[in-house]
């Protein structure tokens, strides 16, 4: 059987995975405070989004001090779309609080960001699903993945990539000075899983720090060693 995603265009199918959902709170005008005006997939940003994102980033920064801030890849959409400097001054402004606040804290902080939006030496460049074909000591990246087969949050009946893939990608991703996030953030329970016969278990906490989705977070134990 041939589903219809399975014959759709690459833009139809892009479309069909990730429908819009009216019922969920950032479709709802009064909660624009929070999550922000919703903009016309052909809308650029207007001054007053980016004024928003940088005022929820630095109540976000002040209130809660966080150690790491993860930026999606959204952020930069509108300056490769439209070819102007959306939301790239509010930005830098977000990350000069941050890495100031951070001094007067006394502590080392870390935020990372998405396609190529800034330089790799102001702050950690992720990857979504892949890394570098070559060792870049110049400075760190990180990946994130997922251990799901079928999507970033929780989907039943859901198949797991096998440990020696998962394992293997950490050994290659380490092994170029990059980062790859086994601890449930936001929860003080690990993650426990083992190879069986019939494919990966997974043992997730028995209390979600969400209810929506989980990250995972890849910590390599004792000290790395390299060679040159």
């Amino acid at each position: 059987m041939v589903s219809t995603l399975d014959v759709q265009p690459r833009e139809d199918k892009e479309k069909a995975e990730f429908p819009g959902h009216p019922e969920y709170d950032n479709y709802d005008p009064k909660y624009e405070g929070l999550y922000g005006r919703r903009r016309g997939d052909n809308d650029p940003p207007r001054p007053e989004d980016q004024r928003h994102w940088e005022n929820v980033m630095t109540e976000l920064i002040d209130n809660y001090r966080p150690d790491y801030i993860y930026v999606d890849g959204g952020i930069g959409d509108g300056e490769r779309e439209f070819k102007k400097p959306y939301f790239r001054q509010e930005f830098y402004n977000v990350l000069a609080h941050y890495y100031n606040s951070a001094r007067q804290w006394g502590r080392g902080v870390v935020l990372t960001y998405k396609r190529e939006f800034l330089d790799p030496n102001q702050a950690v460049e992720d990857f979504e699903r892949s890394g570098q074909d070559s060792i870049r000591l110049s400075s760190k990246w990180q990946t994130d993945d997922k251990i799901s087969v079928s999507g970033w949050c929780y989907v039943e009946d859901t198949e797991f990539w096998p440990v020696d893939y998962l394992f293997g990608a950490l050994a290659d991703i380490v092994s170029k000075n990059g980062i790859k996030s086994i601890k449930m953030l936001g929860s003080d329970e690990g993650v426990k899983w083992n190879q069986t016969d019939s494919g990966l278990k997974v043992i997730s906490p028995q209390k979600a720090p969400c209810d929506y989705a989980y990250v995972l977070k890849i910590v390599p134990k004792g000290k790395l060693l390299f060679t040159k």
